[in-house]
């Protein structure tokens, strides 16, 4: 996604590539596009960057989006769909939610809609997924009472479903945090920190198919989280999960350690060197390896880590 015209970092910003501060990030691997990330600023301005052929583009704010691009977005949600395409949420500051595609990879985005798919109003997060088989896409949406609803696209007619609730854990969990990845071997998974910021996880049984039950509370031995980030690793390994501790703001992980398999156990605080840290996002990049980026608790300045191999070990932090 090379746009036509960049605007420079501004050197006065210590994040990832001058990245100024975000306030809310994310990130999508479009299928033959590369990964895309967007952070947005608290005034309300969205700064993109997507891989190029090498390395990344310069940072730019008006050359990617729409039409009819919603005045002040607060959180973002991204994921590929069918034919190498990709769609993107967000919530504005009345938490209405607008979305808006892009068919071709390198493209514009489509004209913006708002209430996107008669969605309800007044949502509070929202998370998407690229799927397999039957169906290309999902996102779910944590409603006003922190119940959780679902839609799903359908393939090959590529039309989205209704908005339907989704199922409820044991103990008729409220959410306020989501994640969902695919686990390298086409199943999806979904992933929800509930009120007393308990980590809970479902996963497809077939690819783009039925789902599992919910698995918790507290899942794989979990802290008490109140951020997370999942993705989908390259090579011979499943997906990868991080977590942000509510003591200290510490950042954790768990992996897969072959597609769709059993979890490593959590890691110890402050992966890989990390400071503390508020907002993560990850993503897949062109050359099968993982990036995460990451806002620290201190001035909300950008940094980000990549693996130096798919699936393999982790270089330095950036930013």
């Amino acid at each position: 996604m090379a746009p036509k015209k960049t605007e420079a970092s501004d050197p006065r910003y210590p994040g990832w590539r001058g990245a100024p501060s975000f306030i809310s990030i994310t990130t999508c691997y479009s299928d033959n596009g590369g990964a895309i990330f967007w952070g947005l600023e608290d005034n309300y301005d969205v700064s993109v960057t997507a891989e190029e052929i090498i390395g990344w583009s310069k940072w730019f704010r008006t050359e990617w989006s729409g039409p009819g691009q919603p005045k002040r977005m607060v959180l973002m949600a991204a994921t590929a769909i069918e034919n190498h395409g990709l769609q993107f949420w967000t919530l504005d500051d009345k938490l209405d939610l607008w979305s808006a595609a892009m068919a071709v990879p390198g493209d514009k985005f489509s004209p913006w809609v708002r209430n996107w798919n008669d969605s309800p109003r007044t949502l509070r997060r929202v998370a998407a997924v690229h799927r397999r088989d039957t169906s290309s896409a999902a996102i779910w949406a944590i409603q006003s009472d922190y119940s959780l609803i679902s839609c799903y696209k359908r393939a090959p007619e590529n039309t989205w479903t209704g908005w339907k609730p989704w199922p409820l854990t044991p103990q008729k969990s409220q959410f306020v945090e989501l994640a969902a990845a695919l686990q390298n071997d086409g199943r999806a998974a979904l992933w929800a920190i509930d009120t007393r910021l308990q980590l809970w996880c479902c996963s497809e049984t077939t690819p783009g198919g039925e789902w599992s039950g919910w698995n918790g509370p507290n899942w794989n031995g979990a802290p008490k989280l109140f951020s997370i980030a999942a993705c989908m690793q390259g090579g011979s390994y499943g997906a990868t999960l991080w977590g942000v501790k509510l003591d200290g703001y510490s950042l954790i992980n768990t992996s897969q350690i072959m597609p769709g398999g059993k979890w490593s156990n959590w890691s110890a605080d402050n992966w890989q060197g990390s400071k503390p840290v508020i907002t993560i996002t990850a993503a897949l990049q062109k050359n099968g390896t993982v990036r995460l980026w990451a806002t620290q608790a201190m001035m909300l300045s950008l940094s980000s880590i990549a693996q130096t191999s798919p699936g393999g070990g982790w270089g330095n932090w950036g930013g």
